[in-house]
């Protein structure tokens, strides 16, 4: 990154009022996260997916948060397959190329950026981040 990027602050507040109960969800499956943010205003959905074929939950949840209102930001977090207590996260914003992030829930709130050209490269690749991408793209 060239620059030091500006978060979203509803979204990062956000993430810390729920980080105790994302820390207490059931290890079983793949937790996904989706938010849209507009203003000070968070719209939050979470998913459980227990298999594959449920990842196109994920895309139409995304088309109909993004359907639905209008907003500044949209970001989905993804649980990781290691043992660490954190989910992988992007933000995506019209115009702008992703933030992507890690948000540690455990033990303690936190978030770190993530810069790394390999990350960027396959992001298009996780269920509903090319979908997310080009709907905000396509917003006037």
């Amino acid at each position: 990154m060239d620059k030091y990027p500006t978060l979203p602050f509803a979204l990062v507040f956000y993430l810390a009022q729920i980080t105790p109960e994302r820390a207490s969800l059931s290890a079983d499956g793949r937790h996904v996260g989706i938010y849209t943010h507009k203003d000070r205003g968070i719209s939050a959905m979470r998913l459980a997916i227990m298999n594959d074929d449920q990842l196109s939950n994920i895309e139409a949840e995304v088309a109909r948060m993004l359907s639905k209102e209008e907003c500044d930001t949209i970001t989905l977090t993804f649980s990781t397959t290691d043992d660490q207590s954190s989910d992988l996260g992007v933000i995506i914003e019209k115009g702008k190329e992703p933030m992507i992030f890690t948000w540690h829930w455990s033990p303690i709130f936190g978030m770190t950026l993530v810069d790394d050209e390999e990350t960027m490269k396959v992001i298009d690749t996780w269920s509903g981040v090319k979908l997310a991408r080009d709907l905000m793209n396509r917003k006037a």
